[in-house]
């Protein structure tokens, strides 16, 4: 991981240890393609709606992934 993104995982997430915040950027955030400045964003939006746990920020990525799945299948219709 690059500093910049040590230092974010660091600022918004500073009581996990490395092995948790290795699994919170790949798992929910879309580390390792994205700038930092993106990273920052999606960190940020993680803390503000969860209680800044692991299990609070992997539950709402996978409920926020859950319903951008849905969305697709449901305008995509049978062309699957």
């Amino acid at each position: 991981m690059c500093q910049q993104c040590a230092d974010l995982m660091d600022r918004f997430y500073p009581h996990l240890n490395d092995e948790e915040k290795m699994e919170l950027l790949m798992s929910a955030t879309a580390f390792p393609f994205a700038f930092p400045d993106t990273l920052e964003k999606q960190l940020r939006q993680l803390r503000r709606r969860t209680d800044g746990s692991l299990d609070g920020a992997m539950a709402y990525a996978d409920t926020a992934m859950t319903k951008v799945s849905q969305f697709i299948r449901a305008r995509d219709g049978d062309r699957q």
